[in-house]
């Protein structure tokens, strides 16, 4: 399969191969044949590509892509927001070419950052 008709113009790994026809969100971010949509797919997919969930956590334990600011607070479900860019604090120095995303270089503590479970971590 090409993943031309998605947005890219090299074919999908094979990995992805299986999954091209259920939906890209972002580069190398799909969404598994079956897997319901969530509410805020775009704000997880952003959070994923960055190396969300694959980077490890810093020295003070925290993890090193963080949702900030409006987008937390709609990720978390507070307030009415639509935001024009996603907010992302990051651990160490990276750039991103993922439109309309803002990245800070900031140093968190366990205090500063509350997980989507709503529990300290």
């Amino acid at each position: 399969m090409s993943g031309k008709g998605w947005g890219s113009n090299r074919s999908p790994g094979p990995c992805c191969a299986s999954c091209i026809g259920s939906g890209r969100h972002l580069s190398n971010c799909y969404r598994m044949t079956g897997a319901p949509p969530q509410a805020h797919e775009a704000i997880y997919a952003t959070w994923l590509t960055l190396g969300g969930a694959t980077k490890p956590r810093t020295a003070n334990g925290v993890a090193a892509v963080v949702e900030a600011g409006e987008t937390a607070a709609v990720a978390h479900g507070i307030g009415d927001f639509i935001p024009a860019t996603y907010d992302v604090i990051v651990s160490e120095r990276k750039t991103t070419r993922i439109p309309g995303v803002r990245l800070r270089i900031r140093t968190l503590t366990r205090e500063d950052v509350i997980p989507l479970t709503g529990y300290l971590a």
